[in-house]
């Protein structure tokens, strides 16, 4: 049991790793390394919820102003490629609900930071589209989406580290 990391209440102690708890107040997370807060955890989750959310709705409301942002983004970094603008609603439709799920998803994280398959979706979800990200830049021979790969890591990189914080 010393191994298992414990979320702390007072008067309470609940163990991720058996899921026996008692009753009581404020919420610690304590690992070998330190305190992290479970009420930041649950923050940077509806955060990302809420960012998910919105540019999941950018997405399919102006597809052709968020590629326009990148292409601009990238001349400002030298990137001598461009990401054509074109009118592919069915990846759009297909981005665009990816995007309403991880951010259903990362608002079930925040709500419960114990349900870790809503937790471990969102990092698969990050990890998959930065190694997508980069496979379209080796397959297209186009640097920009380079940037998103950059993007989608970093988030992937925030949440895992705050998640290993707390999970079993």
């Amino acid at each position: 049991m010393d191994q298992a990391y414990h979320i702390f209440q007072k008067n309470r102690r609940f163990s991720l790793l058996t899921g026996i708890s008692s009753c009581g107040g404020d919420w610690k997370v304590v690992n070998k390394n330190g305190m992290i807060s479970l009420r930041s955890f649950k923050g940077l989750m509806y955060f990302w919820a809420i960012c998910f959310l919105i540019v999941g709705i950018i997405f399919i409301i102006a597809p052709h102003a968020v590629l326009l942002l990148i292409n601009q983004y990238g001349s400002l970094l030298h990137f001598t490629e461009r990401i054509p603008l074109n009118v592919e609603y069915f990846w759009l439709a297909l981005a665009g609900s990816m995007m309403m799920v991880i951010s259903y998803l990362s608002y079930k994280g925040g709500q419960d930071p114990s349900n870790h398959v809503a937790i471990r979706a969102v990092l698969i979800c990050k990890l998959a589209s930065s190694l997508f990200f980069l496979i379209g830049a080796v397959r297209t021979h186009n640097e920009l989406y380079l940037i998103g790969t950059a993007v989608d890591f970093m988030i992937f990189t925030v949440i895992f580290f705050f998640y290993n914080g707390i999970k079993v």
